[in-house]
């Protein structure tokens, strides 16, 4: 299984930050989902400060290359 990894670029007041993401998150499931993820998160640890969506990139995660398989993630919400 082929692992996708996102670096999504967001400015939090003014200040450029990056969070790496990868499709084994259970919510993310492409790049329009990790976008969504990461300004969620910013938004959580910062609530009162503005953030703004700068750019994603989207590329095959070599670090998961020697598993031979990497069963989905189920989305459980307790």
């Amino acid at each position: 299984m082929t692992i996708k990894s996102y670096e999504i670029v967001l400015q939090i007041d003014g200040i450029d930050s990056s969070i790496t993401l990868d499709d084994t998150f259970p919510s993310v499931v492409d790049w329009k989902s990790a976008c969504s993820m990461a300004v969620l998160m910013a938004k959580h640890v910062h609530p009162s400060k503005e953030v703004e969506f700068i750019s994603c990139s989207e590329y095959i995660d070599e670090q998961y290359a020697d598993y031979g398989y990497i069963a989905p993630a189920s989305f459980t919400i307790h």
